[in-house]
């Protein structure tokens, strides 16, 4: 179509452009549900876009945010993971904002949330069919569902028993498939990490009935498995070798202190296993130092021995490595005292690195990690000063 525009007395006609989707002068209820379901992906993706910045929606009254929400949640079962990701990203926009979350995120929109993120009602059999998962959209599922759990103590309850916890302890047992993407085993960690953190009830029954500390000390094992082979990986084919280090891995099984290729993790690898160190913090903070299960002693041994290797691994980044140790320091001071010398190797002759025939690599990891911030206290407080 033309239009006829009077311009200095002339007459000039031109196109009639568009008007862009988000830019109507109408509220984005109004234009969401004014549009096709084809014409609300392209609108979605410009609003989320236009708002990624955003984090609080005051123009947004109660009704429309339910309007909004039952609208999403009718779009995200489109069968075009375009259009399914859209509508989890603005989920995940306006999971941001605190004001009437209870009201408008229910428990069924919660569940079908948990079902986007292939946590809730999924057997394993499914959970194995990896090379078909959508993992974008489930990773913006996670990071919807954190955000609502951060924010809203209703939410967090609702969580710790519509079957995310399950979800994401059925899910552990698939962390070593190569098709599970990192954002996938990281979110799912930050999710329990909040749950067991903000939600105490959690706690005894992931470290109990659920077995967490288990499956969260193989998954700190696995990580360091993984880690180690592709390192052994890189040096055949590179021909480079890196220095042997004592390892703790393996130790209980029957065999004794090992030497091995020092693995180097990667950013990635280094952040999972920190959120797995968080979790693990959680479940031991309130546990009786001074009277230990047996049970628990044998946790306490692997899981020091673990934290014995992380503190020797490598790691491609600065700053990762620094969390990592960081996360190390926070659960050792939840362990109860005699299981510090899983921390110790017996020490080759000749190690320069050794204290009465131990080995104290870890120890000397510790201290420099200490002493860095105290460095770092020491400036931001000359900072102040100056």
């Amino acid at each position: 179509p033309k239009v006829c525009v009077v311009l200095s007395g002339l007459h000039v006609r031109r196109p009639l452009t568009p008007t862009p989707l988000c830019r109507m002068g109408l509220s984005i209820v109004d234009q969401l549900l004014a549009v096709s379901n084809d014409q609300a992906e392209l609108f979605l993706k410009e609003f989320n876009a236009k708002h990624a910045q955003i984090f609080t929606f005051p123009d947004l009254s109660l009704d429309d945010r339910r309007v909004l929400v039952s609208r999403l949640m009718e779009l995200v079962t489109s069968d075009r993971e375009s259009c399914q990701l859209q509508c989890l990203e603005t989920l995940r926009l306006l999971s941001r904002d605190r004001c009437h979350l209870e009201e408008v995120f229910s428990a069924d929109v919660l569940a079908q949330l948990a079902r986007m993120a292939q946590l809730a009602g999924r057997p394993s059999e499914e959970l194995g069919q990896l090379e078909q998962l959508h993992a974008p959209a489930v990773v913006e599922a996670l990071k919807t569902l954190c955000n609502l759990i951060y924010n809203s103590s209703t939410v967090q309850k609702i969580c710790s028993h519509n079957g995310c916890v399950e979800g994401v302890m059925l899910r552990l047992k698939l962390y070593g498939h190569p098709h599970l993407p990192h954002d996938v085993k990281f979110f799912d960690m930050r999710m329990l990490f909040l749950l067991t953190a903000l939600c105490a009830d959690t706690r005894p029954r992931l470290r109990t009935e659920l077995h967490g500390l288990t499956y969260l000390r193989e998954t700190l094992d696995l990580i360091l498995k993984l880690s180690e082979e592709r390192t052994v990986a890189t040096q055949s084919s590179s021909g480079l070798k890196r220095c042997m280090r004592h390892s703790r891995r393996g130790r209980h099984a029957g065999g004794d202190d090992s030497i091995g290729t020092t693995p180097v993790l990667s950013a990635e690898d280094a952040s999972l296993a920190a959120e797995v160190l968080k979790v693990l913090y959680n479940l031991t903070c309130g546990l009786d130092k001074f009277h230990v299960e047996e049970e628990d002693e044998v946790h306490f041994e692997r899981l020091v021995g673990l934290l014995h290797d992380l503190l020797l691994c490598d790691v491609t980044s600065a700053e990762a490595k620094d969390q990592l140790h960081g996360q190390v320091v926070h659960l050792l001071s939840s362990v109860p005292r005699p299981f510090y010398a899983e921390l110790l190797t017996e020490a080759n002759p000749g190690e320069e690195c050794s204290f009465e025939g131990y080995n104290v690599d870890s120890v000397a990891a510790l201290v420099a990690y200490l002493e860095r911030r105290l460095d770092e206290i020491t400036e931001i407080q000359r900072a102040r000063i100056l």
